[in-house]
């Protein structure tokens, strides 16, 4: 599941199109064997700041449909509210 907009969007972009996607040429999962059609995929997209946010994603050719979807960027932690010592 996303964690914010940037996410979202891209997670979006993936279930509309999941064929877009970067095949990872991996293989081996006997979960998903690519005799049924199945790909190991992978779909990026770098913001403004220059990171990237980078989905990997069970692809089925013969479904046309992404499954095991999981987001890989690191989340940035959220800020600090209260750098100091807490009053006592």
């Amino acid at each position: 599941m996303s964690r914010d907009l940037n996410e979202q969007t891209l997670w979006n972009r993936v279930i509309d199109n999941p064929s877009a996607g970067r095949d990872t040429k991996l293989a081996g999962d006997k979960d998903f064997p690519r005799s049924e059609g199945w790909k190991k995929m992978e779909a990026s997209q770098r913001l403004l700041n220059g990171e990237n946010i980078t989905v990997h994603y069970q692809y089925n050719s013969v479904t046309d449909k992404a499954y095991d979807m999981k987001i890989t960027t690191p989340q940035q932690l959220p800020p600090v509210l209260q750098p100091g010592r807490t009053i006592e």
